[in-house]
């Protein structure tokens, strides 16, 4: 319901106009903004926080044609940590204020007092890690909920000031946070955790009392497993579509709508006469196969762009790197974006070249077939005969020898001659001769 609108149709014009210049100035700069914690104040009263990406959307030109974006609600996530700056500020000492508000809170979350005790442990995150306040409150066991054994947590390097030792225990899942002031936040994946693991994004922060001592940490988690599952699938799909596409002897392929190839198989890149797909993104027909034909086929795919008629089962010629003409079967159709406008073309080609010489092979013999019965002509069906002289009667109803008949209407041809019992019969003193030698 979002496709083809833009942010003035649904949030404020104030806000609208700030977010349509910030982007402007993406277009113009090329410079992404990255994790921009952005603030709205809602007509209703109400506050929402985003977390912010955007960066420019290029084509594969390295042209910049819009801008991509990535937004987080971090609503929950400011709320909790607002709420908890206010509770230090107001009632630093008072851990029973500060318990409520935790276990108030839908965001797991725990505490740890400078000595790395448990001080607070709230009902979210013992629907998470399935472990009870009660048995990990006074202990240093926060790390139970999610490792087999004994390793310290991130609220625990963040007490110890030992950030130089984060790459030995969270590799590169870790980075410095650019929401939470002196903040650490890590991505990684608990097989301990439920019944088949969980992804945790973890926001950890060091907790000062009004004269700058340190008197705890506090960890912040959030279950994206999901979006992580979802992620995968994502991936995996693309990968299982790029794998049927390279190993499909057909020719796959898109182009923009200057005839640019964005994308292409392996069969593309061969018969273009290179090896890998990347040796032809960027380029056209035009730097690969004679300049005639490159023109016919752009011809062709610009009138599919500006049309919006497919091309279907369209037989083309294609003269071979190695040598020899081949024949190409090519459907193409037009590449649209999410708002329907057509952005360039989508092809397949097959190569039909035993077809087409199996066809031309079948014309040849049916032609040679063809001639060959011209020159043969057949005597069939009812043919009158006088019964006592054995003349026939020709189209034209007149009586005619047996021989000239059947020449014209035949292509035999007649020797005469006389049979023996003819012979005895006609000239029979001729025939006694013959028979005495």
């Amino acid at each position: 319901e979002a496709i083809g609108k833009s942010d003035f149709d649904f949030f404020p014009e104030e806000f609208a106009k700030e977010d349509y210049q910030t982007e402007q100035n993406i277009i113009k700069t090329g410079k992404a903004i990255v994790d921009k914690v952005e603030k709205r104040s809602w007509a209703n009263g109400s506050v929402s926080w985003a977390s912010s990406t955007k960066m420019p959307l290029m084509n594969s030109q390295g042209r910049i044609i819009g801008t991509f974006g990535v937004s987080k609600n971090i609503t929950a996530q400011k709320e909790a940590e607002e709420q908890l700056k206010k509770a230090l500020q107001d009632l630093r000492n008072s851990e029973e204020k500060l318990k409520n508000m935790l276990n108030g809170s839908s965001i797991p979350q725990f505490f740890v007092d400078q000595n790395h005790e448990v001080v607070l442990w709230n009902d979210a995150l013992v629907k998470l890690s399935g472990i009870n306040a009660a048995d990990v409150v006074g202990t240093q066991n926060h790390w139970k909920a999610f490792y087999r054994q004994k390793r310290p947590c991130l609220v625990d390097l963040l007490l110890d000031g030992t950030i130089k030792k984060m790459p030995d225990w969270y590799s590169d899942k870790y980075k410095k946070s650019e929401l939470v002031e002196n903040g650490y936040e890590v991505t990684d994946y608990f097989e301990h955790l439920g019944k088949d693991g969980k992804w945790i994004f973890i926001t950890a922060v060091v907790i000062k009392d009004s004269k700058g001592k340190v008197i705890g940490a506090l960890e912040t988690l959030e279950d994206i497993t999901e979006i992580k599952r979802v992620e995968e699938a994502l991936a995996s799909e693309r990968n299982l579509l790029k794998t049927v596409i390279d190993n499909i002897p057909d020719k796959i392929y898109a182009k923009d709508t200057e005839g640019r190839f964005i994308i292409c198989n392996h069969a593309v890149a061969k018969r273009m006469g290179k090896s890998e797909p990347d040796e032809i993104i960027g380029k056209s027909d035009f730097d690969f196969i004679e300049q005639e034909l490159a023109a016919q086929f752009h011809a062709d795919e610009q009138a599919i762009i500006k049309s919006g008629e497919p091309l279907i089962n369209h037989e083309e010629p294609l003269d071979h790197l190695e040598g020899g003409r081949r024949w190409n079967s090519a459907t193409k159709v037009p590449l649209r974006d999410n708002q329907g406008n057509i952005i360039g073309i989508v092809g397949i080609g097959r190569d039909i070249t035993e077809r087409k010489q199996a066809e031309q092979e079948r014309d040849r013999m049916i032609k040679e077939l063809q001639e060959a019965l011209n020159k043969v002509s057949t005597l069939q069906g009812l043919i009158p005969i006088c019964a006592n002289c054995k003349k026939i009667r020709n189209d034209k109803g007149y009586y005619e020898h047996v021989e000239k008949y059947i020449m014209d209407h035949s292509g035999a041809v007649f020797s005469h001659g006389i049979c023996p019992e003819c012979m005895e019969k006609l000239y029979p003193s001729f025939s006694k001769k013959n028979k005495k030698k």
